[in-house]
């Protein structure tokens, strides 16, 4: 789950209506993150067995199986459920029919008619896309993705990003076959917070955070909720700042008309829900700044692993099971598959170092998910590298 790029009090006025943010959704577009686990270069992860398929797994299934843009029918398995729908291949991702999908997931689907808006709900769940649009949301969290599209009268959505946010993993069965079942998630509630808004033109913006329900542990979760609410809050107030600072300096302000609408001025924060099993919850948030002309954009991400029943974040130590060796062994691991060429035609020429200013790591699938920060100046154009690895590679835990 993760935030779309947000629009402007004004009407009608989003950071996509320029060329620059055209691309930048392009990039975004899940599965955008470049991974790379065991010599696979992937864009999302849900590999748990030797079957388990990761974005690039799909990627390859289909290059070998469908030619671009061919639809075929093929077979899935959704929670013992059995159906065929058409799915093909657009730039190695694998798009499917949505409406048999998500019913087959349990999903009402709701289409009103003449908007483009699909509404797709069930308990704890409700994902809200439009066709030809690359935002999707679930529980008023969003994503980017692959523009769900009709195609001789049906929808398409890629897989992965349906399955992500629905909670299930995709297993590779045979050629043109699949079995997607659900995660056992932890009983806890995601969704939206009211509005963090900035009103001020041209640098108007609105952010959202995660809010955390329904769980037995509330001091856990109420701690939390105060994190976050506090680490948007002052996202808020710093972007606020530098905007106002950004837009007062520039030159030319007061001989262009509606200026922001060609280089933008704002701030997008996008939240991504990584893991949310065995009462442990990892999350990542992309934040991205833009500053028009005046200075230069720029992206960071942050990323927290947190203990539901105590609302303490976690440590990596903590997860390695105190190996004091664990950056050792992190920082070896991942510079040997940069070098053994295993890490992708992404990778850094050398990886800065664990817990370092330019790296962070969370959870997904069970596996510790190192990435390095995007170069500012080119992060509307680059994924941000990740690599996974197993935590018995640091810890001598059985993965």
């Amino acid at each position: 789950m993760s935030l779309p790029i947000q629009k402007s009090q004004k009407q009608g006025r989003t950071f996509r209506l320029t060329a620059a943010c055209v691309l930048l959704s392009m990039c975004l577009a899940t599965p955008a993150r470049v991974s790379a686990d065991a010599g696979a270069v992937s864009r999302m992860s849900g590999e748990q067995a030797a079957k388990e398929i990761s974005g690039s797994a799909i990627k390859s299934q289909v290059a070998a199986t469908v030619s671009p843009y061919a639809p075929v029918l093929t077979t899935f398995n959704i929670e013992g459920k059995q159906l065929k729908a058409l799915a093909y291949s657009a730039d190695g991702t694998l798009l499917v029919q949505l409406m048999p999908i998500a019913r087959a997931m349990g999903y009402t689907v709701e289409d009103q008619a003449g908007t483009g808006d699909l509404t797709l709900s069930k308990p704890r769940r409700v994902i809200k896309l439009t066709l030809y649009n690359s935002s999707y949301s679930v529980n008023g969290l969003t994503s980017s993705a692959k523009t769900p599209f009709v195609r001789e009268g049906s929808t398409y959505v890629p897989l992965r990003q349906l399955a992500t946010m629905s909670g299930y993993d995709i297993v590779l069965k045979g050629k043109n076959s699949y079995l997607l079942h659900s995660r056992p998630e932890n009983e806890l509630t995601i969704s939206a917070s009211g509005e963090l808004a900035v009103t001020t033109e041209p640098y108007s913006f609105s952010i959202r955070y995660p809010v955390l329900s329904g769980s037995a542990h509330k001091e856990g979760i109420d701690k939390i909720n105060h994190f976050l609410q506090n680490k948007a809050e002052g996202w808020k107030t710093q972007a606020e700042q530098e905007l106002a600072q950004a837009w007062a300096a520039h030159p030319n302000k007061d001989k262009i008309i509606d200026y922001a609408h060609i280089l933008p001025y704002g701030l997008q924060v996008e939240w991504t829900i990584a893991y949310n099993e065995k009462g442990l919850l990892s999350l990542y948030a992309d934040t991205y700044q833009y500053m028009g002309e005046s200075k230069q954009d720029k992206s960071i991400r942050y990323s927290w692993t947190f203990d539901l029943a105590t609302g303490e974040e976690l440590s990596l130590q903590q997860l390695a099971g105190n190996n004091p060796n664990y950056q050792t062994q992190i920082n070896q691991y991942i510079n040997l598959k940069i070098a053994s060429g295993e890490a992708g035609p992404f990778a850094p020429l050398q990886f800065p170092g664990i817990e370092t200013s330019s790296t962070g790591w969370y959870l997904l699938d069970g596996r510790i998910v190192v990435y390095v920060q995007q170069d500012a100046a080119n992060f509307i154009h680059d994924g941000i590298f990740e690599i996974r690895i197993p935590v018995s590679r640091i810890s001598g835990m059985e993965n």
